[in-house]
């Protein structure tokens, strides 16, 4: 009960000390969504990509260390995204057929 498009990025990072994209491209593209689609989803994988980094900043600020300090553990992130689609229910809705299921243990969610 919903579609889903998964991609990859490769252990390189925009923000890594001399980056540079891996050439060619390792993901399929949906050919039909075109140009537009992938530029859009790399440049939401960029985005928060930076806010991660800022975040770390943050992190290593409250603790009293440098800002730059997980810097160095975070200069290859290697992600795989997923972008996904639940298309509308109508009518009677089958609890076993759900869009997708508890993202946590809830005992009265049906199993």
């Amino acid at each position: 009960m919903h579609e889903g498009f998964d991609f990859g990025v490769p252990c390189t990072s925009i923000y890594a000390p001399n980056f540079e994209r891996v050439s060619g491209d390792l993901n399929v593209w949906p050919e039909k969504l075109g140009e537009p689609f992938k530029k859009k989803i790399m440049d939401y994988y960029d985005a928060v990509t930076e806010l991660g980094r800022k975040l770390c900043h943050i992190f290593a600020l409250s603790l009293d260390l440098e800002e730059t300090y997980f810097d160095k553990f975070t200069t290859l992130p290697a992600a795989i995204a997923r972008v996904l689609y639940y298309p509308p229910q109508f009518g009677e809705i089958d609890p076993k057929a759900l869009g997708i299921g508890a993202h946590r243990y809830s005992p009265t969610f049906p199993s």
